[in-house]
């Protein structure tokens, strides 16, 4: 089956983001030769791992490990936020600004083994998004690559966007700029009025004269 462009272009941006961790001189050989894979040449390589993936499980060594790398610190990333069971971080080929990643901490490898928690820490951060990024919604949509399953929290501005959306590279700093505002409190709402304390006067204790009538 052929692959469309838009398939082309997912593929071609998760083998990317694969190699984001190798040595400034190796990372960059290695996306030239990813840019220079034909259709053919990424259909067959989706094959492949399609017919591995039948006799991989989640310990098989020849199993990608990206998002674990993530997780572990191998490979570089912009934590937003954490629960008990899944960790949230900036996609580094964002489709809008906020693109959000939700990892859960144990890998499962289908999208109905992912913990609750990771669709409420999604449902947590989409608020913020929507508050501090001005985004008028977010979208969360499962995906499986690299042999995980993980939630892409993709804010929507002006059009509808899914997870075949062209993306944008994002450098650590932009990264950085968009944690920033999300994580900006929001002042909409006027500060409780503060009542001055009454401080105790310390002083002598005069004493009144009584009348006697």
């Amino acid at each position: 089956m052929a692959l469309s462009p838009d398939q082309i272009a997912e593929l071609k941006a998760q083998l990317k983001a694969q190699v984001e961790h190798l040595p400034p001189d190796k990372k960059v050989q290695a996306i030239a030769e990813i840019e220079s894979m034909s259709p053919a040449a990424l259909e067959s390589m989706l094959e492949q791992q399609k017919a591995q993936s039948s006799s991989q499980t989640p310990d098989d060594p020849s199993a990608p490990k990206v998002f674990r790398m993530i997780l572990e610190g191998q490979i570089p990333s912009v934590k937003l936020d954490q629960n008990s069971e899944s960790v949230a971080v900036l996609s580094t080929k964002a489709i809008s600004e906020g693109h959000t990643i939700i990892i859960p901490k144990t890998a499962v490898t289908t999208p109905d083994k992912i913990p609750k928690s990771a669709f409420e820490l999604a449902e947590s951060l989409s608020q913020k998004i929507i508050t501090n990024l001005k985004a008028k919604s977010t979208q969360a949509a499962t995906e499986t690559a690299f042999g995980e399953s993980v939630i892409n929290l993709i804010p929507i501005y002006d059009t509808p966007l899914t997870l075949s959306s062209p993306r944008t590279e994002k450098s650590p700093a932009d990264l950085e700029s968009t944690k920033k505002k999300i994580d900006t409190i929001s002042l909409t709402k006027k500060p409780p009025k503060q009542i001055p304390a009454i401080k105790k006067q310390k002083g002598r204790r005069i004493k009144l004269s009584r009348k006697i009538p």
